[in-house]
């Protein structure tokens, strides 16, 4: 995550300072390689929204909500290493719904909310954080008198939990505001059909909660994209047909 990196970067060349004290760093100095404190910015602390110097007039774009994932345990995946063993973490509100307008004041009304996972879980805080997020998204389409549409990535037992039956209900009322605000299409990583599988990938899901997420999904009429990922080194062929069946 580069942005105190930038920052130091860009101040010690202006003023000829050594690269030392900036974090996330690796670099030569003397013929040693030098790699510098590994450190994770406090998303709290990061107010101002991207710049729009490249930014294009139309077409789709990508937005940050949140970095991280409340998970983080997935075998095949390298988003812990990034955050420094931290998980998940929400930009403040304010920030990411100022960057929204600013998008649709320069013409954009297509964003792909492009977290690791939006959500950051089911508990009472991250549904409120989602409804704010909901609400201010649809003040903006109505300011502005836009279409705006937006995607997002969750997991499927953040929508549908076996054990919490008045959480499912709650979910599914969050994801009916968001698509009142503009949710078109949620991307879910379902992975693969086969329990076996599943678990080597540490997963922490089952198939009942994959499956109980489409029906929420098919009951509030959002269009889905799955992450699969049939094989892998250890692929039986009696997963492989599982995978198929599923």
């Amino acid at each position: 995550e580069g942005e105190e990196s930038l920052r130091g970067l860009v101040d010690a060349i202006k003023n000829k300072k050594t690269f030392d004290s900036i974090p996330n760093l690796v670099f030569k100095k003397e013929g040693r390689l030098i790699k510098t404190e590994l450190k994770t910015p406090r998303l709290a602390d990061l107010h101002y929204p991207p710049s729009m110097d490249t930014l294009p007039k139309s077409g789709n774009v990508m937005v940050q909500t949140s970095r991280g994932c409340p998970w983080g345990g997935c075998l095949y995946c390298t988003r812990r290493s990034f955050r420094n063993g931290g998980r998940w973490e929400p930009f403040p509100n304010d920030r990411v719904l100022s960057h929204i307008e600013d998008l649709v004041k320069r013409g954009i009304t297509e964003m792909e909310l492009c977290d690791d996972e939006f959500f950051g879980g089911r508990q009472e805080k991250n549904i409120s954080r989602a409804l704010r997020l909901a609400d201010g998204i649809k003040r903006i389409r109505e300011k502005y008198k836009v279409d705006l549409t937006f995607r997002l990535f969750t997991r499927p037992d953040i929508v549908f939990d076996t054990k919490d039956p008045a959480g499912n209900e709650r979910m599914r009322e969050v994801l009916m505001r968001l698509k009142d605000a503009g949710l078109v299409k949620v991307f879910i990583g379902i992975e693969s059909g086969s329990a076996t599988q599943i678990k080597r990938y540490l997963r922490g899901m089952s198939q009942n909660e994959v499956q109980g997420c489409l029906e929420v999904f098919k009951s509030v009429g959002l269009d889905i994209d799955a992450g699969f990922i049939m094989f892998d080194p250890l692929l039986t062929v009696e997963e492989m047909m599982q995978n198929a069946i599923y």
